[in-house]
């Protein structure tokens, strides 16, 4: 489960002290600021699944947004996404192996697991150690598969 976050710079915010100041200020009040801080929190997301998978953008579907989750330890709000993947797991597996760029510092490893087993073992049987954040992502994409009637087994 990929995660990060927006880059400021991507909205022409280059620090705290900028953005509280005046040239913050002027940036907030003109026209399409709210579309480009809505723009570049979805593209930081497709941009953290390339980074640290090595999967181009052209085999990902857009983000679309599930829900927000709360991380149990701060309580700092998570915005959960879900990006779908035109590849296969053997596919998938072959371009994190040789994919050059990829963020090894912030990605060491892949696993593919079916979504059926994933979602059983994370919720049902509370059989993997994840964050609290990440539980509740996939519970926000449990009830978006029943939603939808997108249930599958891979």
């Amino acid at each position: 489960m990929p995660g990060g976050h927006p880059e400021p710079e991507g909205i022409g915010v280059a620090s705290l002290e900028e953005w509280r100041g005046e040239r913050g200020a002027k940036a907030r009040a003109a026209p399409g600021w709210c579309e480009g801080v809505a723009r570049e929190l979805y593209e930081a997301m497709t941009r953290e699944v390339v980074e640290e998978t090595g999967i181009p953008p052209a085999d990902l579907s857009p983000p679309l947004c599930l829900g927000f989750s709360r991380r149990v330890l701060h309580h700092r709000p998570d915005i959960i996404f879900l990006i779908e993947c035109r590849l296969d797991s053997a596919a998938v597996a072959e371009v994190y192996r040789t994919a050059t760029g990829v963020h090894r510092d912030e990605s060491t490893a892949i696993e593919l697991v079916p979504q059926q087993e994933l979602l059983r073992r994370a919720l049902d049987e509370a059989a993997l150690n994840m964050p609290g954040c990440h539980l509740g992502g996939l519970a926000l994409f449990r009830k978006h598969r029943e939603a939808t009637g997108t249930a599958r087994t891979s």
